[in-house]
C-alpha cells in the first residue's frame, strides 16, 4: 500500500495542485449557490450565477473522480513498488493545431489504441493451433480404471462423472475411437466463422505489451498537452478514466540489475 507521502517531489506537488484546483472549485460553486438563494434580482446576473455554479460543480466532481482513481491506484500498488519520474514526453504540434485540437487528437488515437487491445486481448487462437488443443483435449481425458480381483471378477470404471453421477460422455467417445472424436472436434473448428483476428499463444501477449506500451505513450503526451494548456490559461478536464500514473508524471522503477562479482 502505497501513500502520497511517498510519491516524487514533482509528483506529489502536482497531487497538491490537483485538490487545490478541486478546492476551488468547490468555494466558487458553493459562492454561486448562496448568492443564486440570496436576494440577487437581476435576471442575468442569476443566468450567469447558475451557469457557473453548473461549470464549477462539475469540475468538482471530475477533479474529485480523478483524486480517488489516483488514491485508489496508490493503495492497489504492492509495498515494495517504488516510483520514479517518469521521462517527459517530447509532444509537437503539427501544423496549424492548437492545443485545444491537437488534446483532442491524441484522445481519438487512444481511444482507437484501447480498442484495438480490447480485440487484441478477444482474439481467437489460429485454427490450427484451436485443434492442437482440441486433439490434446481428447487425449487428455479420463481412461478407465481396469480392475481384476483374484477371484476373477472384471471392472472397468472412470475417474470423471458428471454432476449428476453419470459417466462423462465425452471421456467414453475418447476411449472408444479418439481419432474419430478429434475428427468431430476438428470438423466444428472448421465450420465456425473465420474471425478477421487471430493471434497465437506467444503474439498475443507479444501485441498486448506493444499496445499497453503505446497507449502510456499517448497518455503521457495528453498529459503534457493538457499542463501546456493550463499553463496558457486554457481550462482542460481530464478524461474520467485516465492514467493515474500518466497524470502524476511517474512509473514503477525497474529493479537494479545485481552487481556483478568482480
Amino acid at each position: 500500500m502505497r501513500h502520497p507521502s511517498e510519491l516524487p517531489d514533482q509528483a506529489r506537488n502536482k497531487l497538491r495542485d490537483i485538490e487545490l484546483q478541486r478546492m476551488s472549485a468547490e468555494d466558487v460553486a458553493r459562492a454561486a449557490a448562496n448568492r443564486l438563494n440570496g436576494d440577487e434580482a437581476d435576471p442575468m446576473m442569476r443566468d450567469q450565477l447558475a451557469r457557473e455554479h453548473t461549470r464549477q460543480t462539475s469540475r468538482q466532481r471530475q477533479l474529485s473522480t480523478l483524486i480517488s482513481n489516483i488514491q485508489q491506484w496508490l493503495v492497489r500498488l504492492p509495498s515494495s513498488a517504488v516510483l520514479e519520474l517518469a521521462p517527459a514526453p517530447n509532444v509537437e504540434l503539427k501544423r496549424g493545431e492548437t492545443l485545444n485540437v491537437a488534446i483532442e487528437r491524441t484522445r481519438n488515437e487512444i481511444k482507437a489504441a484501447r480498442q484495438n487491445l480490447q480485440a487484441v486481448k478477444r482474439a481467437p487462437l489460429p485454427k490450427a493451433d484451436q485443434k492442437k488443443l482440441a486433439a490434446a483435449y481428447v487425449m487428455q481425458l479420463a481412461k478407465p480404471k481396469i480392475t481384476i480381483t483374484p477371484d476373477g471378477r472384471f471392472g472397468a470404471s472412470f475417474d470423471n462423472p458428471n454432476v449428476e453421477g453419470r459417466i462423462c460422455i465425452e471421456t467414453v467417445l475418447a476411449w472408444l475411437d479418439p481419432d474419430r472424436f478429434v475428427a468431430v472436434l476438428e470438423r466444428e473448428i472448421d465450420a465456425m466463422p473465420e474471425a478477421a483476428l487471430t493471434l497465437t499463444e506467444t503474439e498475443r501477449p507479444q501485441r498486448i505489451a506493444e499496445l499497453s506500451t503505446h497507449i502510456d505513450e499517448l497518455e503521457r503526451s495528453e498529459e503534457a498537452l493538457i499542463e501546456a494548456a493550463q499553463a496558457q490559461g486554457i481550462e482542460v478536464a481530464r478524461r474520467t478514466d485516465c492514467s493515474p500514473s500518466c497524470v502524476l508524471g511517474v512509473r514503477v522503477a525497474r529493479p537494479k540489475a545485481p552487481a556483478q562479482a568482480a
